[in-house]
């Protein structure tokens, strides 16, 4: 299909959608179209309209616990706040072991050292250790750490290793 023919298709789907739903119930279809992996509905609720921002980012905390990367992806583009809830959205990719959806936020500017360095726990606790990898890896590329923060690293990166060996072992 021509570039122009897609994009007069996504124009009409979106003077439709606007017609057809209210503002709050166009909200409400981004996030269940997210957390559903959607991409082009994702795309054609946002230029009818969604507010990528209601709910404190519901839709881009939802499309990044389902690890769908695209949708998360779309939305960032789209201007959704990466740091709503203490970059819950990073939080929650990292704790379900979604490592592209961690990366693509990351990229974004997520702070990964939000919250006490939740996210890098979450990573841990669940033993994630290509995540834990990861979230070291980005660290040290933004700050030169302190002897503190590198020890506080040193020790969930061990615990993700053992936890993970456990979880080899027993599976």
């Amino acid at each position: 299909m021509y570039p122009l023919v897609r994009e007069l298709i996504s124009i009409i789907r979106a003077i439709a959608l606007r017609i057809r739903y209210s503002r709050r119930q166009l909200d409400r279809k981004l996030s269940v179209a997210a957390i559903a992996g959607h991409t082009r509905l994702v795309d054609s609720l946002i230029a009818a309209g969604a507010d990528i921002h209601a709910n404190s980012a519901e839709a881009l905390r939802w499309a990044a616990m389902a690890g769908h990367h695209g949708v998360v992806r779309t939305l960032i583009r789209a201007g959704a706040d990466i740091h709503a809830w203490n970059d819950a959205a990073l939080r929650a990719a990292a704790m379900l072991g979604h490592l592209a959806v961690v990366r693509e936020l990351i990229r974004a500017g997520a702070r990964f050292r939000a919250n006490r360095d939740q996210a890098l726990n979450e990573a841990a606790t669940s033993g994630n250790l290509s995540i834990v990898t990861e979230l070291l890896d980005a660290t040290a590329d933004r700050s030169a750490p302190t002897m503190e923060e590198d020890m506080a690293a040193m020790r969930v990166f061990l615990r993700a290793a053992a936890l993970q060996r456990k979880q080899h072992r027993d599976g």
